[in-house]
């Protein structure tokens, strides 16, 4: 049992919800920048008190309080674009250090301590806790995800979805889904910050026991029409797809929720025209669009591994954002610039065995799709690629050219009939894509 104090300290902290709405013109300003100055001392008191107290064990329900209040802190849009260590443009930091204008540097450092102290990384019976006292009843004030049954996680089928209520279906609560009454979540600033502690302290074992409890709010987030609870639906959905079993997302539907979602907001960037004009004398560049297609790309790589069985029904959609950057990007704009589209690509695929007696192929053929046979084989890891200098033209499309060539290479592994339909077509209308697409067969000769 925790002291009194503590507990009132701990309650001191919890988000205003003027923060969701906070800029220069808010009428609340004032009075939520004088509680932005105090937080750090309650941050400090309350770390002071945990000290002295760390002999004592603390309750599960008490523990609870300590994530939800101090995570906020701790997770956010900017230090999680960070974390992988990559070089950030400036403009790009200080518009995502705008999403939690309640975090200061000394609040994010005495919050790590706290959360640290505490011992409670990968505690199964705390994050299960943490998801069903503090995140979903606040998400259930809400109007549910139409698509999600908040009670599994599970998909619902289209049948039910499309069913009116008084058949137990959900076909008006897509409208009611995005009405302000029906969205009373974003009534609590951090609560995003919460589910990504969440998540970030979920292990692959676990996921089968919280699902019904993740997977609602993170679908919520990843379908709303703000860009900022979608990019945040993105951090959690990154950081899941890290250790979530694939054959959960197959079993459960979420896979095909996912690429419905994700693979349509992922390859956007990709095919979006520049902002900067080819102006002579000035570099034919947005650095910071090349900084969210970095971002796509990273999302957009794990992705095609993790959901490799149902990926043959956007394959053609990736490779078209992936061919449409390339030739933007690197051909039409970059020209001769070196380094950039002179080589080809460093991946090399050979193509397996088609067995024609396979009555799975036949079916698949007489429905139209295409084979979804998967090559087990090596992943390419997408979050090493970084420039080292964010000023150096060069480096920036050398970083894009690399991740486009591991797209291509990743996205043929998983659809290996790209090998021999859609690629030869490619490289026959255009030469220049041999810097793209791995080299098929005897194409390596």
């Amino acid at each position: 049992m925790i002291n009194p104090t503590l507990s009132t300290l701990l309650d001191s902290l919890i988000i205003p919800s003027g923060f969701s709405k906070y800029d220069d013109l808010s009428p609340e300003k004032p009075s939520l920048d004088a509680w932005l100055k105090e937080a750090p001392q309650i941050l400090n008191e309350v770390k002071e008190l945990l000290r002295q107290s760390e002999e004592m064990d603390i309750e599960l329900v008490e523990l609870g309080n300590f994530v939800s209040r101090v995570a906020p802190f701790v997770y956010d849009p900017a230090s999680l674009n960070e974390a992988d260590t990559r070089i950030v443009y400036e403009e790009e930091r200080n518009v995502l250090r705008n999403e939690s204008p309640w975090i200061t540097r000394d609040a994010r450092q005495l919050s790590k301590e706290i959360l640290d102290g505490l011992n409670a990384q990968r505690s199964e019976r705390l994050v299960k806790h943490v998801l069903e006292s503090v995140v979903r009843p606040i998400f259930r004030a809400s109007n549910p995800h139409p698509h999600i049954n908040p009670s599994t996680g599970r998909s619902l089928p289209e049948s039910r979805i499309s069913r009116p209520p008084q058949q137990g279906g959900f076909a008006s609560v897509t409208q009611d889904f995005f009405e302000s009454e029906g969205q009373r979540w974003k009534t609590s600033p951090g609560l995003s910050s919460v589910l990504y502690w969440c998540i970030d302290n979920t292990s692959s074992s676990m996921y089968d026991d919280v699902w019904h409890l993740v997977i609602p709010p993170l679908m919520t987030l990843l379908d709303d029409y703000q860009p900022r609870y979608k990019l945040w639906g993105l951090f959690i959905a990154r950081r899941m797809l890290q250790n979530v079993p694939a054959s959960l997302l197959n079993k459960t539907g979420i896979h095909g929720l996912l690429q419905t979602t994700l693979i349509p907001q992922l390859i956007h960037p990709l095919v979006l025209p520049s902002k900067q004009g080819l102006t002579p004398g000035v570099p034919p560049f947005d650095l910071l669009q090349l900084q969210i297609q970095f971002c796509s790309l990273h999302v957009l790589i794990p992705l095609i591994q993790v959901c490799a069985p149902r990926m043959h029904k956007w394959h053609l959609t990736i490779l078209d954002a992936l061919v449409r950057c390339w030739v933007a990007m690197l051909v039409d704009r970059a020209g001769d610039t070196p380094n950039t589209a002179s080589k080809s690509s460093p991946y090399h695929f050979d193509p397996p065995p088609r067995q024609s007696d396979s009555d799975d192929e036949e079916e698949e053929e007489e429905r139209g799709e295409p084979s979804t046979r998967v090559v087990a084989v090596e992943r390419v890891d997408s979050q090493t690629v970084k420039p080292s200098n964010p000023s150096s033209i060069g480096e920036n499309l050398g970083c894009l050219k690399t991740l486009l060539q591991m797209a291509a290479y990743q996205l043929v592994l998983v659809c290996p009939d790209l090998a021999t339909n859609e690629y030869p077509v490619l490289l026959k209308a255009d030469p220049s894509l041999v810097c793209l697409l791995p080299r098929i067969g005897a194409q390596s000769s």
